[in-house]
């Protein structure tokens, strides 16, 4: 179990070495629950639910770590595009919130995954593109 933890706190710290940066107000964002693993709780913002080009649809999740132990993020908010047509998502946006009040936040969409069957990510294509 710490082992786990310890890599959840690596992978984020890798990641997201980037300078701090001022954050989206995340207060303005109403958050519905998605689901709950042994990790993590999971919520997403059902008001902003966009529309982009061929198909294609843009949705903010908020996960929160729910074993805390020694990791000093406090919630990370990532902005997913959703291909419908392809059955394919992708990371464009991640700000992570800290403990001590600090924010980091990255703008580098990553390459396209399919959505395979079972997959948390599978529930968030169903809301964003079977409406």
């Amino acid at each position: 179990m710490k082992t786990l933890v310890a890599l959840f706190a690596l992978f984020y710290s890798i990641i997201f070495s980037v300078p701090s940066l001022k954050a989206e107000d995340s207060s303005q964002k109403t958050w519905q629950f998605l689901l709950k693993d042994t990790y993590s709780i999971r919520y997403f913002n059902p008001e902003v639910i966009a529309d982009g080009s061929s198909g294609k649809k843009t949705i903010w999740t908020k996960t929160i770590p729910s074993v805390q132990g020694n990791l000093q993020l406090n919630e990370v908010e990532t902005l997913w595009e959703i291909d419908c047509q392809k059955r394919a998502f992708r990371n464009i946006r991640t700000i992570v919130f800290y403990r001590n009040g600090e924010t980091q936040k990255q703008d580098a969409p990553y390459n396209w995954s399919d959505i395979k069957p079972g997959l948390w990510i599978e529930d968030l294509y169903k809301i964003c593109c079977e409406k």
